[in-house]
């Protein structure tokens, strides 16, 4: 195995410098994408352990690794829209509405979390 050890990044053209602790602050710490309609099913994720289905449009992503509370942000298909709950760095809430304001399980939410 190898290390890689560097205070920046610099692009081909020698033009763009990232350093390192800036780069990591635009990474996502965790994403996940998901079917939240009917058998709650990951597509593809990233540091999650799994989803639990709390009722219609009520779901609870649980982290494989810590993740620091920072900005987290979801989204999702159709005439619905999220609401993120603060959680903790282990798990966090999710509930999905109508435009109306009634609570809906939703075919596609995607859910990222980066630290401040």
């Amino acid at each position: 195995m190898s290390t890689i050890k560097a205070n920046t990044i610099d692009s081909l053209n020698g033009v763009d410098e990232v350093s390192i602790p800036t780069l990591d602050k635009r990474m996502a710490k965790a994403w996940v994408n998901f079917n939240g309609a009917g058998a709650v099913t990951i597509r593809d994720s990233y540091n999650i352990a799994g989803i639990t289905d709390n009722g219609v449009g009520q779901y609870s992503i649980t982290f494989e690794n810590q993740v620091p509370i920072g900005a987290r942000v979801a989204s999702c298909n159709g005439a619905n829209f999220p609401d993120v709950g603060l959680g903790s760095t282990t798990v966090v809430s999710i509930n999905t509405y109508t435009f109306a304001g009634a609570l809906a399980d939703v075919g596609v939410i995607s859910f990222q979390a980066f630290s401040n």
